[in-house]
């Protein structure tokens, strides 16, 4: 594989890999602020915390990506789905186990919850902390936001003319 083969695959990137990197920059830097200047330590294991910056950044590309090239495409026609059909009950089942499954596989959760339950595993309930940030979350504000993108979407109309 020579250089001019990898051209290709570089420029499709470049854009998402940037994208990547920016959104994690302020986690990086706050974190350096910290460091240096809270704890006034320095860094130990650069070079591997380096490297898993680089995989860290490659990962989140690749899942964004993945994400626009074949769950938003479906999330899109389903979307339209439930506007043909008009169905309320269905659409709002649907928005809560939209909103309860990504929130219970959230990576980010799930290396918490794995931490503690290293730290305390005769303590720690690793499902019962997966599904408190969704449990927590009153019933009036899903029922706000929901009918905020009933509304948003004509979606009420579409239930409506369905009957």
């Amino acid at each position: 594989m020579t250089a001019s083969d990898l051209r290709p695959l570089m420029t499709r990137f470049a854009e998402p890999i940037w994208r990547s990197t920016r959104d994690l920059l302020p986690i990086v830097v706050t974190v350096a602020v910290f460091q240096l200047f809270v704890f006034q330590t320095p860094l130990e294991n650069v070079g591997q915390i380096m490297s898993g910056l680089v995989l860290v950044i490659a990962g989140l590309t690749l899942f964004v990506e993945g994400l626009e090239a074949g769950l938003f495409q479906v999330g899109s026609q389903l979307g339209q789905d439930f506007a043909g059909r008009g169905s309320l009950p269905w659409l709002i089942a649907f928005a809560f186990a939209l909103g309860f499954g990504p929130t219970f596989a959230e990576p980010a959760l799930i290396a918490i919850a794995n931490k503690a339950a290293d730290r305390s595993p005769d303590r720690v309930n690793l499902y019962e902390i997966k599904a408190k940030p969704v449990l927590s979350v009153r019933p009036e504000m899903n029922i706000k936001y929901c009918a905020r993108l009933l509304e948003r979407f004509s979606l009420m109309r579409s239930c409506n003319q369905r009957r």
